[in-house]
């Protein structure tokens, strides 16, 4: 019963509901926090890689662990970076440049050719007809229907959560990350420029590693550490969309409050999780406004109770998002392919 009332009473707030005043107030940097972040993120992470090597004069299962932590720390600082290209992370463009593009080398990411496709996906989240862009592949029920068997056979492969968050990440950030160009969107010289300077700056941190301890033992220590961190990005990323109850409309009767709201999830997680995503779980405030920066999101969700109205995942609820396959445009929801 309570649940129904708190339905109801969110319903008929957001009905009225100014959120563009609300998010004023949050729609500013604050320096002296984002230095902190980045002191609290770029530090422990040179600890725990060092730790890591350290280690493996001892045993390699420690090794692990510390590379685990080191790379729960580089998830946090590729939030950095995704704030960064939001221009919301510091007031400052060359700070937000500087500091998105080391952040970007040390996450495997091109900072402004990741800035393009990320601003599309800003654009394109909750429009069905352009859900191919910046986003996983999704198919509706009907187009699933019609696909040829091996459509329908690599749609399997694509929607696997095998393959999803053990070679879509190694896939996406050591192989597609690596080019100047990809059909997501339209690149720049100078964002394709990028590329090839992330690129030449990972060879030189590679070189200059591999002469301080040797090849082997930069690789045992870096790559568990940086394909976690890509596993946990590719991870979020998903569930921030690809949730039962999301939202996917037409040109006509698209409305952009909806898709931030219903087409995105609130990833509730311990404080302590929260701090290594950098907020990332508050993606509903995050989509409604990408100005607010990764530690203003908890503080916008938390004194505004009218922007709660949204489909909350836990870990648990979050891994059962990725049996959901096929949109059904008729129910407006997610499916298994059971369901077919």
């Amino acid at each position: 019963m309570y649940d129904l009332v708190q339905k109801l009473y969110y319903y008929y707030m957001q009905k009225d509901i100014n959120w563009k005043e609300i998010i004023v107030d949050y729609n500013s940097s604050d320096h002296a926090r984002a230095y902190f972040q980045i002191f609290t993120s770029y530090i422990p992470y040179i600890i725990f890689w060092y730790l890591a090597y350290v280690s493996l004069s001892y045993s390699y299962f420690l090794t692990l662990f510390f590379a685990v932590i080191a790379g729960a720390f580089s998830a946090r600082i590729f939030s950095i970076m995704h704030d960064c290209s939001h221009g919301s992370f510091f007031g400052s463009k060359s700070l937000n440049n500087i500091t998105g593009f080391i952040s970007g080398t040390l996450t495997l990411t091109p900072f402004l050719c990741w800035k393009k496709i990320h601003a599309t996906h800003h654009a394109c989240t909750g429009k069905i007809n352009r859900r191919d862009i910046g986003d996983f592949e999704l198919m509706t029920i009907d187009e699933y229907l019609k696909a040829s068997k091996a459509q329908k056979i690599k749609y399997h492969i694509m929607r696997n959560p095998l393959f999803l968050l053990l070679i879509t990440p190694f896939l996406l950030f050591f192989i597609l990350q690596r080019l100047p160009a990809n059909n997501i969107a339209e690149f720049t010289k100078k964002e394709k420029e990028s590329v090839t300077w992330t690129n030449l700056s990972i060879v030189a941190i590679v070189i200059v590693m591999s002469w301080l301890i040797g090849f082997k033992a930069f690789f045992i220590v870096h790559f568990p550490a940086a394909l976690l961190a890509s596993t946990v990005g590719v991870f979020l990323f998903f569930i921030q969309h690809q949730f039962e109850n999301t939202y996917w409309a037409s040109k006509s009767d698209y409305s952009y409050f909806k898709a931030a709201m219903k087409g995105s999830s609130f990833f509730k997680l311990p404080m302590f999780f929260q701090f290594f995503i950098a907020n990332a779980g508050y993606h509903h405030i995050h989509h409604l406004s990408p100005q607010i920066p990764n530690y203003k999101l908890k503080k916008c969700h938390d004194e505004n109770i009218e922007l709660h109205d949204v489909s909350t995942l836990t870990f648990i609820s979050a891994i059962k998002t990725f049996n959901l396959k096929l949109w059904d445009d008729k129910n407006n929801k997610l499916v298994s392919f059971k369901n077919v």
